[in-house]
């Protein structure tokens, strides 16, 4: 992981109460295309930490950053397809489900996709 990101191959941020030091969760940037205008965002947080509204905060930055500051053009999301309340901040941030595609190593992922907003 340290040198994927040294190597600019991953983003990756830690996500924490302000003011306190311990990580509840981590979301990143990945996967990025060899134009670097597509890349993968994943996501995890501590299971005493959903449903508060955090991993949409945090995913709606990275969301602003990816398109703003790096200027991607499309954002891909794979999660499990049992995985509902993954799929549901996915479709909260405008995801759009991908139903013809799979994740290429697990056939039990959907694929969700969002393009730059203009």
């Amino acid at each position: 992981m340290k040198r994927k990101t040294q190597e600019k191959e991953i983003i990756f941020w830690g996500i924490s109460y302000k003011g306190y030091p311990n990580l509840i969760g981590t979301i990143c940037l990945w996967k990025f295309s060899e134009d670097r205008k597509t890349a993968e965002v994943g996501y995890e947080l501590l299971p005493d930490y959903h449903h508060q509204g955090i991993m949409t905060e945090a995913l709606k930055a990275v969301l602003e950053f990816g398109f703003n500051e790096l200027n991607l053009q499309n954002v891909l999301a794979f999660t499990d397809r049992l995985n509902i309340n993954s799929q549901l901040l996915l479709l909260k941030h405008n995801f759009v489900l991908e139903e013809s595609e799979t994740g290429e190593n697990n056939p039990d992922n959907v694929v969700f996709s969002l393009k730059k907003p203009f």
